[in-house]
């Protein structure tokens, strides 16, 4: 018999013999002697582990209160901030700390439900740990699994959609409550089964976090939905970390606590422009955090100070560590560089873009990375309507290259939002490999932006200089990157997600022997890498289910209920047979005005309507209305062959080639 809270609690009232308050259960199955003694080993190693691993950027004093709950098996949930707010360096110390000493060894079955208030207090340097451990009440969640949003029917599916999307949501907000429950497990495991997912696998959980992955906007109190979806990608990381401890998963789980700490100071600063600023911080709002520290500088707060000189951080060059890299991680100045850069990237990278560009001369064919220098305001779509004139002068900073070699790696794919008329953004990264002649130029670009930052930062030991938008306008095609660094002499690295590249500059410190796109994937076997561009996608079959946007083009080729009718683009939902996609990959490679294409998938269906997309995007008149009227194809051959789509040619119009492309790529996009 499952009871709820609300039973329990109402029964122990009425004195009913059979029911026993938390201690009361925990009294009959430990002595006072033996509860003590887990207690202490607790408390030993916990502590142990926060000294450990705390490291503070700031000096001075700290004095910090936290309340967290432990699983079973010795991992830490409903983390709150109770003490401490005007301090965001010590706030993210704490949760570091905190992340990185999971699990507990010494927690067991009998030690359940237990709650830890952790006092931090003293001198940053080198802190006091005091910690109080209680018993929480019982847990019966029995009663929230079952007012878990309901579904008709399971069916089998690419995506998870509609109706067994709000259940998982529904389920992983029963989990964020109940982490230890088996049966709300169960419950998401035969859900995500019908997409072909297995959540004994900790990459399904880390899936599941990031499709609930929000940004913080602005420093009004967000939505009760964007704090939900916090709760459930904490969940989801919390599961995936009790599989499998990673270091890439306790970077998301510490950055999804820093989130919804700083969701609870925006709820309570009742407009203190200190906690407002703390917040900000928490929540990556670099900009709006210094414009309230200055407010609360100008009224007197000293710590506002303190703060703003740490986002310029003149202590950055003492906590830089040098870096020796291994022979395969090490990359050659030449077109060849992809392949050590592949070791830099984290494993479940989908996208990498590859092109060599020269500087001084203009591209003939389409580029994504555009031109590195332009003289006068740009008109050309790739780059954007609005750069400002700073990001155009920047780009100077590369007008005497002789050559540059420019990798573009992108995963999680964002829904798109309104206005419809960009690329959505992606976890992604630029590269820029410098030839030795000309390698000086990362180290000098990085010394004349150093200057124009937001705020800079020791990240992994890497100088890491944060911006409000890209510093220049080369390669923004896919995004903004507001993270820039030099981790490498002659290496130039731009993120548009600090998780992202904290994954790569960890992976330089350890060089793991694993990479991005493994050699065994098919799609090396179709794409030309000798071309002077060339892309791979590879999808994962553990985030294709959540990547609708990312997978438009594929998405919007559907059935009819009528097997006897064709593919047809742009079915309605009401039409809709569903069905496994099983895509597998996609390539691309461009000599001269040569363009290559490859798409692997199990379902020829897909296949055959993706080869009417291509005949339609490479044969597109803008001139004509609508675009309505075809022009005659360029020596264009399709052919589908065993699972794979070919398409080759060449062309006169790349607009709408680069729109096609744009979109097999993972980015949703219209104009």
């Amino acid at each position: 018999m499952r009871l709820s809270r609300s039973f329990f609690v109402l029964s122990v009232l009425m004195g009913a013999s059979l029911i026993f308050s938390a201690h009361e259960i925990y009294a009959k199955t430990l002595d006072t002697k033996q509860r003590q003694n887990v207690y202490s080993k607790l408390e030993q190693e916990l502590r142990s582990k926060i000294a450990g691993e705390w490291n503070c950027c700031s000096r001075g004093e700290v004095d910090i209160q936290v309340l967290f709950e432990i699983t079973k098996d010795g991992h830490f949930y409903h983390l709150r901030l109770i003490k401490g707010f005007e301090n965001p360096y010590a706030i993210q110390a704490a949760l570091h700390a905190l992340v990185f000493s999971m699990p507990l060894t010494h927690s067991t079955v009998q030690a359940e439900n237990l709650m830890v208030t952790c006092n931090i207090f003293g001198d940053t340097s080198r802190p006091e740990i005091n910690l109080t451990l209680s018993q929480s009440d019982p847990l019966f969640p029995g009663d929230k699994l079952n007012k878990a949003q309901a579904v008709e029917q399971y069916f089998e599916s690419t995506f998870i959609t509609s109706a067994m999307m709000i259940r998982l949501r529904s389920l992983c907000d029963s989990l964020f409550e109940y982490p230890d429950s088996v049966e709300i497990r169960k419950a998401i495991q035969k859900l995500c089964s019908y997409v072909g997912l297995d959540t004994r696998e900790a990459e399904v959980w880390t899936a599941i976090g990031r499709a609930e992955d929000v940004s913080i906007i602005g420093l009004d109190p967000p939505s009760k939905k964007v704090e939900a979806a916090v709760k459930r990608a904490l969940a989801a990381n919390l599961e995936a970390l009790r599989i499998e401890r990673k270091s890439s998963t306790l970077y998301e789980l510490e950055d999804k606590w820093l989130k919804s700490v700083g969701i609870d100071l925006l709820s309570q600063s009742k407009a203190d422009p200190l906690l407002l600023g703390s917040a900000a911080l928490l929540t990556n709002q670099i900009k709006p955090a210094k414009c309230q520290f200055t407010l609360a500088a100008k009224n007197g707060r000293r710590k506002a100070l303190d703060i703003l000189k740490q986002l310029k951080n003149e202590t950055v060059s003492n906590s830089l560590k040098e870096l020796k890299l291994k022979d395969e991680y090490i990359p050659d100045r030449t077109s060849a560089s992809w392949k050590s850069l592949l070791n830099w990237l984290p494993t479940d990278t989908e996208v990498v873009l590859f092109e060599t560009k020269s500087p001084k001369s203009k591209d003939t064919s389409f580029s994504f990375f555009g031109d590195m220098v332009l003289p006068d305001q740009p008109r050309d779509w790739k780059v954007s309507l609005k750069l400002d004139e700073e990001a155009i002068q920047n780009n100077n900073l590369f007008r005497n290259l002789s050559v540059a070699y420019c990798l573009h790696a992108a995963r999680t794919f964002r829904a798109p939002t309104k206005p419809y008329n960009k690329f959505e953004p992606s976890d992604g990264v630029d590269v820029m490999v410098f030839s030795e002649q000309h390698k000086q130029v990362a180290s000098n670009t990085i010394g004349a932006l150093r200057q124009d930052c937001i705020s800079r930062e020791s990240l992994e030991g890497f100088e890491v200089l944060r911006f409000d938008k890209t510093p220049w306008s080369f390669g923004i095609c896919f995004g903004s990157k507001q993270f820039i660094c030099s981790p490498y002499e002659g290496v130039l690295v731009a993120s548009s997600n600090r998780g992202y590249l904290r994954e790569i500059l960890s992976r330089l410190r350890l060089q793991p022997n694993d990479r991005a796109l493994a050699d065994g994937i098919p799609e090396w076997n179709f794409v030309n890498t000798s071309a002077k561009a060339w892309s791979i996608r590879h999808f994962d079959k553990h985030y294709v289910p959540f990547d609708f946007a990312g997978m438009y083009d594929i998405a919007r080729l559907v059935h009819e209920e009528d097997e006897n009718s064709p593919l047809r683009y742009g079915a309605t939902s009401s039409t809709t047979k569903h069905f496994r996609f099983e895509e597998i990959g996609f390539t691309y490679d461009l000599i001269g005005s040569k363009l290559t294409i490859h798409h692997l998938s199990k379902n020829p269906e897909t296949l055959a309507g993706m080869a009417e997309l291509y005949k339609q995007a490479w044969r597109y008149d803008r001139l004509s209305r609508h675009g309505k009227q075809l022009i005659p194809s360029q020596n264009l051959q399709i052919s589908v062959n065993e699972g794979v789509l070919a398409v080759e040619g060449q062309f006169a119009q790349q607009e709408m080639i680069m729109l096609r492309l744009s979109q097999a790529l993972g980015y949703f996009i219209s104009i």
